[in-house]
């Protein structure tokens, strides 16, 4: 659970970097820490033997620091996948820059197919990887470079002869995605430019949900309850560190906007102090925020300042699977810049 809460299981984060281990190891540690309070702290689990916590965690931290080095590095330079994306619209764009700035997900971007000419400024750097401007040579580049998965933007699907290139191509046993489903797939987001009315006929319009709904919500509160329980045994120490660190309350409540415009109150870790937003009223959180505390950066990091929303997602008001509730401040500046915002 914690390796989760710290993001050790995310694809994004599978690279040797000085960050990755250094948030590798801070996990380790407080996965020790929790450790410890079960062992030593709390007699009524009466878990044994007690004397092997030590010697256990040492032996797993070598294990897998070596096991995750291996694996990050086989992500990073082994198995790539030739790719080519079809289109040079804003996202595909930013598709191919996030592709080539991650490779431990395991495609090679060989190219990137401009069929406006001009849309691609002198600004955008790619490094390695050639722009080809239109689809005439197409078909050869895809078998001379062995292509194997083909991101397709949606101005292709306008292009007759781009269409006769990729159904030609299906004897090479190539994998097409569209472009929107591809950048979910990898990213977890939607790109903006992909969201429009089709977009919603194709995603919403499944007629009865109630199944899924029913289940959505035993989940939420089967994970609430588990977590909310077991993290009860932190809490004392969260909440001493807190008032040790800063004067004011140990919890901190605020305003979002939930599903169907319903504004509820969400309760987290106080991680800022006290009066934060009194000069400034609402503004969108940063790197290096001076007002959040010591404690604090480490309770945002970990996400455990978020342990007392589980709350909320027992009454019901938050959900695991959704998006995030936003401030009513913030809902209203959303609305006006990204479309179909109120869609629910």
């Amino acid at each position: 659970v914690v390796f989760y809460i710290a993001g050790l299981y995310d694809q994004r984060n599978f690279r040797n970097t000085a960050q990755f281990y250094s948030g590798f190891f801070r996990t380790i540690s407080v996965a020790g820490a929790v450790s410890v309070i079960f062992f030593y702290l709390i007699p009524i689990f009466g878990i044994t033997p007690k004397t092997n916590l030590f010697i256990f965690i040492v032996i797993f931290t070598l294990l897998e620091s070596a096991n995750r080095y291996l694996f990050n590095n086989v992500a990073e330079k082994k198995f790539k996948k030739p790719m080519l994306i079809v289109g040079a619209s804003p996202q595909a764009v930013e598709l191919a820059k996030f592709i080539t700035d991650n490779p431990q997900f395991g495609y090679d971007l060989k190219y990137l197919v401009n069929l406006n000419s001009g849309e691609i400024g002198q600004s955008n750097n790619f490094g390695e990887i050639p722009i080809i401007e239109g689809a005439a040579e197409l078909e050869q580049i895809v078998t001379d470079a062995k292509i194997n998965t083909i991101i397709i933007g949606p101005e292709a699907y306008q292009a007759p002869e781009i269409i006769n290139v990729f159904y030609k191509s299906l004897e090479h046993k190539i994998t097409f995605y569209s472009l929107a489903s591809f950048y979910e797939r990898l990213t977890g987001r939607v790109p903006l430019g992909a969201i429009n009315q089709v977009w919603f006929l194709e995603n919403l319009s499944e007629g009865n949900k109630r199944t899924y709904e029913m289940f959505k919500r035993l989940s939420d509160i089967i994970f609430a309850t588990t977590i909310g329980a077991v993290s009860l045994v932190l809490y004392p120490f969260i909440v001493f560190t807190i008032k040790i660190n800063s004067r004011g309350p140990i919890f901190y409540k605020q305003k979002r906007i939930g599903q169907i415009g319903k504004i509820f109150e969400i309760l987290k870790f106080r991680t800022m102090r006290q009066d934060a937003e009194k000069t400034t009223g609402a503004i969108w959180a940063a790197d290096n925020d001076p007002r959040v505390t010591r404690i604090g950066k480490f309770l945002r990091k970990t996400r455990i300042d978020e342990l007392p929303q589980l709350w909320n997602i027992l009454k019901g008001e938050m959900s695991l699977i959704g998006p995030r509730a936003e401030r009513p401040e913030f809902h209203e500046i959303l609305k006006k810049e990204i479309p179909f915002y109120e869609e629910h």
